[in-house]
């Protein structure tokens, strides 16, 4: 599957690219750019979580406030995307796991479109 780019404006960036499924399990890789600094890493969700986080996804747009949160299972990895009022969100997280030797910690402004990108390339990934 190809890279879906949720946001990318000046100085910031972030894609996700749905590697592969294995029990239950998939691997999606997410990379950030923020400030200057780029980062990567493989996040493993579980089916049921990205079911979860896809229906949040959907809760948000509906509603405009709220939270979503991708973590990965394997590490401490997480990317938090919270509305907050007239549509906007805030992104933040870290990629890369506290024990890894690097990882990037990140906080960006944008808008709600980053969730209907979202929305849309879980529902072509989530069984």
């Amino acid at each position: 599957m190809n890279e879906v780019t949720l946001v990318a404006a000046e100085n910031t960036k972030l894609c996700v690219k749905y590697l592969y499924k294995v029990d239950g399990y998939h691997t999606m890789r997410f990379i950030v750019e923020s400030q200057g600094f780029k980062g990567a890493s493989n996040f493993c969700i579980s089916n049921v979580d990205l079911i979860e986080v896809l229906t949040k996804t959907e809760s948000v747009l509906k509603e405009l406030r709220g939270s979503v949160e991708i973590s990965d299972q394997d590490s401490d990895a997480h990317i938090m995307m919270t509305m907050t009022r007239f549509g906007h969100l805030i992104v933040n997280g870290q990629i890369g796991g506290s024990c890894d030797d690097h990882s990037l910690k990140f906080t960006f402004d944008s808008d709600q479109t980053v969730l209907d990108k979202l929305r849309s390339f879980l529902k072509e990934n989530v069984e």
